[in-house]
């Protein structure tokens, strides 16, 4: 019955209850870990979590997670509220099993790891997954990272890559003159 508000449309609500949604995150309760990273992660959609210290913290620690949808919402959860001192988080999710997690974590990459993240960038829009590859090419083309153009390029120009579509999808996004140019 306490979770009930975790579903509902007063979960704007769980900002007022910190202490109580951090120490949801932590419980032993799968669903309870699940129900407190989703509420999270809307909660960071609406910014009523900006910044709190602890919460990135215990999402960070949820990432690894044995169950999918609490990684998966914890790395979405951190795609907002986290960093550049959470890169090792989003590296890890980069190799994740899932291949939505591996996409999910090409956000955290390329807005909190930046230049330092093109290589394993590259490894993702390689990947076998057109989800991975079309989330590593959008977030290349969003985040505009220096080098990020140069690499799309370099990518719609081999035959044999199997990420050439996103490539072009991610220049097309850019629209500079020279991304256009190319396409």
């Amino acid at each position: 019955q306490d979770m009930r508000w975790l579903n509902d449309a007063r979960i704007l609500a769980a900002a007022e209850d910190l202490p109580l949604l951090e120490s949801w995150l932590t419980d032993p309760d799968a669903t309870r870990r699940l129900g407190a990273a989703r509420t999270v992660y809307r909660l960071s959609q609406e910014r009523w979590i900006v910044d709190d210290a602890g919460i990135p913290a215990l999402l960070a620690g949820l990432a690894g997670d044995a169950q999918y949808a609490i990684r998966l919402s914890s790395v979405l959860a951190l795609n907002r509220l986290g960093g550049p001192a959470h890169a090792e988080v989003f590296r890890r999710a980069a190799a994740d099993a899932d291949p939505r997690i591996r996409g999910v974590a090409a956000e955290g990459l390329a807005r909190h790891v930046g230049t330092s993240a093109l290589g394993l960038l590259e490894a993702l829009l390689a990947d076998e997954s057109q989800f991975c590859r079309a989330e590593s090419s959008r977030c290349l083309a969003e985040e505009s990272l220096e080098g990020g153009e140069d690499l799309l390029t370099r990518i719609l120009r081999r035959a044999d890559h199997p990420g050439r579509a996103e490539a072009a999808d991610g220049l097309g996004r850019l629209g500079t003159p020279e991304a256009v140019a190319v396409l």
